[in-house]
């Protein structure tokens, strides 16, 4: 490797492993470095410019020989965590109870895994992957489910009545895992600088997806593309899409901390979510139950 990316290298490793950013996934870690490339521009260009890292090299060079090694080294610390979180749910154990016909777990994962990979490709479906990914690994379906399930009220019944899902907790939050990670699917074929989404959009997202992922049940696709709708105006829209919806959004605003003297984190994000439910297009009922589990268990 010559010498000045070896020393991009070396800046892009310093900025990843800041401990500020200990606990978040390889793609959040990358968001916060990007964040400090373009905010602080001017200073990290005369750092750049010193003679420990790359001097003689224009900003517009260095810059982008560092965002390369950046997303080299994200890229690295990428494989393994979608590997696991692909093995995990990539038995599809909730598919006997959507469809007749069986899956092939096997051909399941190989279609999921080129999938995020292809997301990994742009900018654009990075960031976007970005929360849904944080949801996943965390394991927020999992946590939550468990308990909605247990106290069999809004969210329980939304599933099993109304949606009419014969899955239990486990199989539930394998779903919603699942659909987590295929959402960003939606933005492959997108138009840039499209805002916002509607059911012709939705619709016209969820055929080509059907038409990537052939071995996947057409349930989790569904519950992946119309977690981009609005639920006010869908009042139709499945319960499953509503909860990777919220769950995406609540880790895109995690804090590692709670303020002193104020309410533990999640709670306190269901709390203020909830009341401007409408403006995010989110269940106010479901953010309602999900700030209750929050505030029992201290979280």
């Amino acid at each position: 490797m010559e010498p000045e990316r070896a020393r991009a290298a070396a800046v892009a490793a310093h900025l990843l492993a800041n401990p500020v950013l200990a606990g978040l996934t390889p793609l959040e870690k990358e968001e916060q470095a990007l964040l400090l490339l373009r905010g602080r521009a001017a200073e990290l260009a005369a750092l750049l410019a010193g003679p420990t890292y790359l001097p003689g090299l224009p900003w517009d060079q260095a810059r982008g020989l560092v965002l390369e090694e950046l997303r080299r080294e994200t890229d690295r610390e990428l494989g393994p965590l979608l590997e696991g979180l692909v093995m995990r749910d990539g038995g599809f154990n909730f598919s006997q109870a959507l469809q007749i016909t069986p899956v092939s777990a096997e051909r399941c994962r190989e279609e999921m895994s080129a999938l995020l990979g292809r997301l990994l490709e742009t900018e654009r479906t990075r960031a976007a992957l970005s929360a849904p990914l944080a949801a996943a690994h965390r394991d927020l379906p999992g946590r939550y489910l468990e308990q909605c399930f247990e106290h069999r009220e809004y969210v329980h019944f939304e599933l099993t009545k109304v949606e009419r899902l014969r899955l239990g907790p486990g199989e539930s939050a394998s779903l919603v895992r699942v659909a987590l990670l295929l959402r960003t699917g939606v933005f492959l074929h997108a138009e840039p600088g499209r805002a916002g989404a509607d059911p012709r959009f939705a619709s016209e997202a969820l055929a080509r997806l059907r038409g990537e992922l052939k071995s996947l049940p057409v349930a989790v696709l569904r519950s992946a593309v119309m977690s981009h709708l609005p639920f006010q105006g869908n009042p139709l829209l499945e319960a499953s899409a509503r909860l990777t919806a919220v769950f995406a959004a609540a880790a895109r605003a995690r804090r590692t901390e709670a303020l002193r003297g104020a309410l533990p984190p999640e709670t306190s994000w269901w709390s203020v979510t909830r009341r401007n439910a409408v403006f995010h297009g989110f269940d106010g009922s479901m953010l309602e139950e999900m700030r209750g589990i929050a505030s029992r268990n201290g979280w």
